[in-house]
């Protein structure tokens, strides 16, 4: 103990202790800083990241969603569509049919959804930047996809291959003795374009034409939510 007494003593009582403590407080400083300076830099990182995923949500979701109240479908009816336009601020308005469906593409098969939505869709989500390929769903009355990069890789889509994505529903109508052609629903169509926007998303989707998920689930003038884009300022 006596030789710590003494080097605390020397140290306190020494000429040159003003120094050695001015020396660490500039490396407490110093210290103190760089730490700060590398918090601020981590802070506006994440803000940066922050602010671009916020965007990329932005062009999928919409201003505002209308849901059926109960149940997973309403009936759409083009005096909804025009009351709805005539409302103060609204520009656009789209209509969306969704299904869970299995997807086969060559010999792979993975449990997706599809997004059938009307033709002014790609105007309301401005999806150019995250769509490889063509952004489009329709041209002449054809039909094509949009497919998630998620379920593309899961797939093995190329849409340069020009190969056809199988899309199939269970019928309403099939019972344990149907055959598989007789149990399901079974269309083909044509990817043109992958997107990608958040992995939830790219996993799930595949965007198709309105009539064409109308037309899979036998169905009319249904719809799972509208999608509206207000108007700026």
């Amino acid at each position: 103990m006596q030789f710590e007494w003494f080097v605390a003593f020397k140290f306190l009582f020494s000429r040159k202790r003003h120094q050695a403590i001015h020396i660490i407080s500039l490396i407490s400083i110093a210290g103190i800083a760089l730490g700060t300076m590398a918090l601020v830099t981590v802070l506006s990182v994440f803000n940066g990241f922050d602010s671009v995923i916020k965007s990329m949500f932005n062009r999928f979701d919409p201003d505002l969603k209308i849901v059926p109240h109960t149940g997973k479908f309403f009936t759409l009816d083009s005096a909804l569509l025009q009351s709805i336009k005539q409302v103060d601020g609204v520009d656009e308005v789209a209509y969306v049919l969704e299904e869970s469906v299995l997807l086969q593409y060559d010999d792979r098969q993975y449990i997706g959804a599809i997004k059938g939505v009307s033709a002014n869709f790609l105007r309301i989500h401005p999806l150019q930047e995250n769509i490889q390929g063509q952004a489009q769903i329709e041209h002449n009355n054809i039909p094509y996809a949009l497919v998630g990069m998620g379920v593309a890789y899961s797939l093995g889509v190329n849409p340069d291959l020009y190969r056809p994505l199988q899309i199939y529903l269970p019928r309403k109508d099939a019972d344990i003795y149907s055959t598989p052609e007789e149990a399901f629903q079974r269309m083909i169509i044509y990817p043109v374009g992958l997107f990608t926007i958040e992995r939830e998303i790219d996993n799930k989707y595949v965007i198709v034409p309105y009539n064409f998920a109308c037309r899979l689930l036998q169905q009319k003038n249904i719809a799972s939510n509208l999608e509206v884009k207000v108007k700026k300022g």
